[in-house]
């Protein structure tokens, strides 16, 4: 991965942070706001109790970063690249089997027949079927 992509992702990932924070600091705010009106809570202690509370989320994005970067892809979108065999041909359409588990699969060449026991590879992901083409391809 190249530094700009790598820059991209530090910002996404700390993006992401902030706006996840943004609930919570809303609520502290509004809760320091009720206390000063109600003459619980000078407003130089709410201020600094709402800069301490902003301080504290700077400090904890250091040990929860990792929670907030992007995993590998999942779901259908992990499919993509793997082999798999033909069970059910596909004319257009038809079903695979990756290891275990069987697939709804179209062939990504149109009017493509891709016949039983062909070996395959997966291209895209259509919701919950798959886009297969000769493995050789």
């Amino acid at each position: 991965m190249n530094q700009t992509a790598s820059r991209n992702d530090s910002r996404k990932t700390l993006q992401k942070y902030i706006v996840m924070q943004i609930p919570g600091a809303t609520m502290v705010g509004f809760l320091l706001v009720a206390l000063y009106y109600l003459g619980t809570l000078s407003g130089g202690l709410a201020a600094l109790m709402m800069v301490g509370w902003c301080a504290k989320d700077a400090v904890m994005f250091r040990f929860v970063r990792s929670a907030y970067e992007p995993g590998p892809p999942h779901g259908t979108e992990a499919l993509i690249g793997r082999s798999a065999i033909v069970i059910e041909a596909c004319a257009p359409e038809g079903r695979v089997r990756i290891g275990a588990e069987h697939w709804s699969a179209r062939s990504q060449v149109e009017g493509e027949t891709l016949p039983v026991g062909e070996h395959v590879k997966v291209v895209a992901a259509d919701g919950f079927t798959l886009r297969v083409t000769r493995a050789g391809t």
